[in-house]
């Protein structure tokens, strides 16, 4: 008993490990090997260094995590593919085929069990990075293509001429006679039935390929960020967070503004104000990140990352409250799909689990692809420097040019300042030549 119990305690402490990693930032820091994974790394890559052995044991953390939440999102999908059967929808694309409701419903569930596939492969070699970073890759590139397949099939397409001629039979017989209005009522009818059914379709297609689309720039800068936290002298990774940062808060915008117009309260507002605006924080604190490292600076990002922190959490439980509360087409957003519910909620709690749970483990999963390209990026652009610096006639050409545009970063100065500034270096020139050295 003692020795279970305690077996127990020690996977419940892998556990809590791997759940913690990819929640931290700071990976030259936090993140360490442990005995098992330290002995892996030491046997299998002898040459590996402690920043490289930290940013392995993050990506194997961040994959663990990872797994089960696209295995339920790829079961609960392949569950739940046949849950239109029931709608007018439905009945179009059974019209046209099989191969038609495969391209709206399989083919991103298809998609997810590539990804998850490809987390596996990457995991069984975890400590061998450029192997790794290639099956992740292809694996995520095939499921990033494949849920937009149906994006590009407008829905007019699976209308077949069968369909349309059952719908006007059906108005005709409606009316009970038959003349020249009522061919041109059931006409207006039948394309006011496609035009509905091709908004549903559109906002089933947004809700489809959404976690897609939410965690491609957060996922560029959690892993910008984390890169940082792993390199903190290095600013290249700082500057992709300033560019990825501004495209996150616009997608947040886009994507939420068909929800705000429809279904919009006081709550939704608050939570899409506190999604848009907490990555503009990196651009506010921009020379926090992009600046030397020193200990008073890195309290200051600690700070600023906290800010954040509290901005989406509460934005999160805004979105909670909203989406139990409020209603679309006077449907409930969330609710259970049963026969004993005579109101049928836009979107049942297992369909929701499987968004949220693929959104998560797309996040964590991009986040590495992501990490892996900057690392290497960040890598390349110290290489490339030392090339430059090494070949003193490019070195030189290249100072003179920035040396001309320092005027951008630094502010306009008086006469006084000037005259100043001149005076100081004519008493100090050791400086300027240490500088230029």
């Amino acid at each position: 008993m003692l020795a279970s119990s305690d077996n127990i305690k020690n996977f419940l402490a892998h556990i809590a490990v791997h759940m913690k990693r990819p929640l931290g930032w700071r990976l030259a820091a936090i993140v360490e090997p442990s005995q098992s994974e330290a002995n892996t790394l030491n046997i299998k890559s002898e040459d590996i260094c402690n920043v490289m052995k930290s940013y392995l044991v993050w990506r194997r953390s961040s994959m663990l995590v990872s797994l089960p939440m696209m295995l339920y999102a790829t079961l609960s999908g392949f569950l739940e593919m046949n849950r239109f059967r029931d709608s007018e929808e439905y009945d179009v694309l059974k019209e046209n085929g099989l191969a038609s409701v495969l391209v709206i419903d399989a083919v991103p569930i298809i998609a997810d069990a590539v990804l998850f596939l490809g987390a596996i492969g990457a995991l069984t070699r975890w400590h061998e990075w450029h192997y790794t970073s290639r099956v992740l890759k292809y694996g995520w590139l095939v499921s990033t293509l494949l849920p937009l397949m149906p994006v590009f099939v407008p829905f007019g397409v699976f209308v077949s001429k069968t369909y349309k001629d059952k719908v006007l039979e059906e108005c005709r017989q409606g009316q009970g006679f038959f003349d020249d209005y009522t061919v041109s009522y059931c006409d207006d009818f039948f394309q006011e039935t496609i035009s509905v059914m091709k908004m549903t379709m559109a906002f089933y297609y947004g809700i489809k390929i959404l976690p897609l689309i939410l965690t491609f720039p957060s996922s560029c800068v959690r892993a910008a960020l984390r890169i940082r936290g792993l390199i903190p002298d290095s600013s290249f990774s700082s500057w992709m967070i300033s560019i990825a940062a501004p495209f996150q808060s616009m997608l947040i915008l886009v994507s939420l503004i068909f929800l705000i117009q429809m279904a919009g309260n006081v709550c939704l507002v608050i939570a899409a104000l506190l999604l848009c605006l907490s990555p503009w924080l990196y651009v506010i604190r921009l020379n926090l990140y992009v600046s030397i490292s020193s200990d008073e600076k890195e309290k200051q990002i600690d700070k600023n990352q906290n800010i954040m922190s509290c901005m989406y959490y509460g934005a999160i439980i805004l979105l909670v409250v909203w989406a139990h509360t409020e209603t679309l087409f006077g449907q409930p957003l969330i609710g259970l799909h049963s026969e004993e519910y005579t109101e049928k909620p836009v979107i049942t709690y297992n369909y929701f689990f499987q968004l949220v749970f693929e959104s998560f483990g797309r996040l964590l999963l991009t986040t590495v692809v992501f990490g892996d390209a900057i690392l290497c990026m960040t890598v390349k652009n110290f290489q490339h420097n030392q090339c430059r610096i090494q070949h003193g006639a490019t070195w030189q050409r290249i100072q003179e040019t920035f040396k001309s545009l320092e005027y951008i970063t630094q502010p306009k100065q008086t006469n006084d300042e000037a005259d100043t500034d001149t005076a100081e270096q004519a008493e100090h020139p050791q400086a300027e030549d240490s500088f230029q050295a």
